[in-house]
């Protein structure tokens, strides 16, 4: 049993330990859980910050709807700008079991109309596969994210690699690795990014690379599926 001494006449009050360990209490900046390192300790990342962020999703489309759906457990929310609907809509409707319009589906090149707070940070996630809508999308202001969702790398996306706070990259083929390296000033890893193993991420920052596995839960399984490419 636990006990929370009182700091008024009411008196300590008692939970068991179960109920004590489950209180928790997260705001929009806390770190977003990548995965875990080779040490199972979790690999984070400050997804939403009191500036705006760039990122970029490398892979498979599920490896950018598992983050996208690990940042609405922050207090996210969300619009999507993608010409596939329908591969969005499983995630946008496990969102709104929890919260009613977390999530909204847009067409392509449509700008995002809302923006994040500390207390509900937003996410505006670029599935248009279109290197002119990302250049195009408005200078967004603190607490936001716009993540654009890459399954290959063309050398249109030099300059948007170019100014990513982070990137989150599966096992791509030579050729884009050698892109992403040139882009992110990381020739030291061209290699390193061909073999890694299923289900495990590169993520890139400003401070470095470091190595994560997506350690996907159960509901993810569920809402996600596959984050492997075949």
């Amino acid at each position: 049993m636990s006990t929370f001494p009182s700091l008024t006449q009411i008196g300590a009050q008692r939970a068991d330990s179960d109920t004590a360990h489950a209180i928790r209490v997260h705001t929009g900046g806390a770190g977003l859980i990548l995965g875990a390192d080779e040490r199972g300790r979790p690999v984070t990342v400050s997804f939403f910050r009191s500036e705006p962020t760039v990122a970029m999703t490398i892979g498979h489309l599920g490896l950018a709807q598992l983050i996208s759906f690990r940042a609405l457990a922050l207090g996210a929310q969300m619009v999507v700008a993608t010409g596939r609907p329908s591969a969005w809509g499983p995630l946008a409707n496990a969102a709104s079991a929890t919260a009613e319009g977390a999530v909204e589906i847009v067409q392509p090149h449509s700008p995002p109309e809302r923006f994040g707070s500390s207390l509900r940070p937003f996410l505006f996630v670029d599935d248009s596969y279109s290197s002119a809508a990302v250049a195009s999308t408005p200078p967004m202001p603190g607490w936001s994210t716009v993540l654009t969702v890459r399954e290959q790398l063309t050398s249109w996306d030099t300059a948007a690699l170019g100014r990513s706070d982070l990137i989150v990259a599966q096992a791509l083929p030579p050729a884009e690795s050698a892109l992403l390296c040139n882009a992110a000033s990381l020739p030291d890893y061209e290699q390193a990014f061909t073999v890694l193993p299923d289900e495990a991420v590169a993520v890139i920052t400003h401070d470095g690379v470091r190595w994560a596995r997506t350690a996907r839960t159960t509901l993810e399984r569920q809402v996600i599926g596959s984050v492997i490419t075949p």
